[in-house]
């Protein structure tokens, strides 16, 4: 089902807000932070799964409500929606949208919206299909769009979507459309390919905001790799880690150039 999405506009003649490197720098050092402690938090398996043919890893819900857990936000359902897909066993599918609101403020994080239906190969049994299996099928795409919605808002909450994608356990399988991966070592390849291309563009802009903000303070760029060569031991930006780059980040805006 597709879902329209809410435009931000910039009201006309609105403040744009000067650039200030100690919120900068907070900030990045609190996504380093929460990265690592999901590293740590998150275990393969149970949190999220390797689904065969998909380069990024499934988020399972587990795994989101630890990310929302670790964001300190609690998820509220504002909205679910219904329509019938199959009249003749009164078969629905739903459409929930669920918002992460941070606990210690009350501010809305993120949203996120997840679909669900219910299908006639949930009332099969052995004897074929059973039409009053429909009250238990209908549940079951309720609680499965409440699952995907809650994936949505905690990858989005989180800026994960580059490390997780959605869930696959309750999407609908169209196997002739479907072409998986030969082996498992293409997919392993894909996989940490994607994720080197996600980090390397991460770290591709923390450096030009590095080399910015070294410019208004007063550092030329002689002086900057001085720092670089003599505080972490490599000739370039480009051989720094994400925390070495926070700590030359920090150097830039305490130290006098």
């Amino acid at each position: 089902m597709a879902e329209k999405k809410a435009e931000l506009v910039k009201p006309e003649g609105a403040p744009i807000a000067e650039f200030n490197p100690d919120v900068a720098i907070r900030r990045i050092e609190a996504r380093v932070e929460f990265l690592h402690k999901l590293r740590k938090l998150l275990k393969d398996g149970e949190d999220y799964a390797q689904r065969p043919g998909y380069p990024k890893p499934s988020l399972e819900k587990p795994g989101a409500e630890k990310i929302a857990g670790a964001l300190n936000a609690y998820p509220k359902v504002v909205r679910i929606e219904s329509e019938v897909v199959d009249e003749e066993f009164g078969l629905k599918g739903y459409t929930v949208q669920i918002t992460l609101i941070e606990r210690a403020t009350g501010t809305e994080l993120a949203d996120g919206v997840g679909y669900a239906r219910a299908t006639k190969t949930d009332l099969k049994t052995r004897k074929g299909i059973d039409p009053s299996r429909a009250s238990w099928a209908n549940n079951k795409a309720l609680k499965m769009a409440k699952k995907s919605a809650l994936i949505d808002a905690a990858l989005t909450a989180g800026c994960l979507s580059g490390y997780f994608t959605q869930d696959l356990e309750g999407a609908e399988k169209e196997e002739e459309q479907f072409t998986p991966m030969k082996d498992t070592a293409e997919v392993i390849d894909v996989q940490a390919e994607e994720k080197k291309q996600n980090d390397d563009a991460e770290l591709k802009a923390l450096r030009r905001r590095i080399w910015a903000m070294a410019k208004k303070e007063g550092w030329d760029e002689e002086g900057v790799r001085k720092v670089i060569h003599e505080r972490f031991g490599v000739e370039s930006s480009k051989e720094l880690s994400m925390e070495q780059l926070v700590q030359l980040m920090n150097i830039i805006v305490k130290e006098k150039p």
